[in-house]
């Protein structure tokens, strides 16, 4: 898997993609959210699942999964992803 491939499975999923630059304006990595009717938000991996993902950082060589609960933060580097699935909770 590569950056491109996540960057169009995320938006298909849904969700929002916000930039953020860096401080020096050249470079810039997509930072991905819950969108509007979304409540949930569960990553299935090859070695498990990840649940209550507040967002989704593209960078260049890795993708960041940030939880809602007190700074867990899981780094993988994209050569190393065999499965990732994004399973969305929405409102009733």
């Amino acid at each position: 898997m590569n950056r491109n491939v996540m960057y169009d499975y995320l938006l298909s999923k849904g969700l929002y993609k916000i930039f953020i630059w860096a401080d020096d304006r050249k470079s810039y990595h997509t930072k991905f959210r819950l969108n509007m009717g979304q409540i949930d938000c569960t990553i299935v991996t090859d070695w498990g699942y990840i649940r209550h993902v507040e967002s989704i950082h593209l960078c260049k060589n890795e993708i960041v999964i940030e939880s809602q609960y007190s700074d867990m933060k899981i780094n993988i580097f994209y050569k190393e992803i065999k499965k990732f699935e994004v399973e969305i909770e929405y409102e009733d």
